[in-house]
């Protein structure tokens, strides 16, 4: 059976109360600059290919997705997807933020299940404006999402 679509699922568990998480927004939108705030970001890759592409989601809902021909290229949104489906879900002590991607809309035979590396990553800000970076692997001495080798997920 072949894969369409990937659920992507973040939950932030534990004493949110110090924690800036926006609400759900009625009708959610594309945002440059969401790793400003408190954001969940999946970074992708083919491991045969450089390019990558970078999904942002915040609690809000708002979202954007960039492409990337190699590390660290210049910025430039992906708009063959023009929806995330996404939601956000806030109970006492959990934060569950999820978004779903059509897996037919990536870029031409990026997608080839078995050789997919995945970064799952997020940037948390506090009340008092603190910033802190998250990632299932820092590679580098300092926090930086666009390692390739730090996708250590495998799918």
């Amino acid at each position: 059976m072949e894969l369409s679509v990937l659920k992507v699922a973040f939950e932030l568990i534990g004493d949110l109360e110090n924690v800036l998480i926006s609400k759900p927004v009625d009708l959610p939108a594309r945002v440059i600059g969401l790793w400003e705030s408190t954001c969940f970001e999946m970074f992708i890759k083919n491991n045969e290919k450089e390019e990558y592409l970078e999904f942002n989601c915040s609690s809000a809902n708002n979202w954007n997705i960039f492409y990337f021909p190699k590390e660290r290229a210049a910025l430039k949104e992906f708009t063959s997807i023009t929806n995330l489906a996404s939601s956000s879900v806030l109970k006492q002590d959990k934060l569950t933020v999820s978004f779903w991607i059509d897996l037919k809309k990536l870029p031409i035979d990026f997608w080839i299940e078995g050789q997919m590396s995945l970064g799952l990553t997020s940037v948390i800000e506090s009340t008092s404006g603190e910033l802190s970076y998250w990632a299932l692997n820092h590679i580098d001495s300092k926090p930086n999402f666009h390692n390739p080798k730090s996708f250590n997920f495998s799918l």
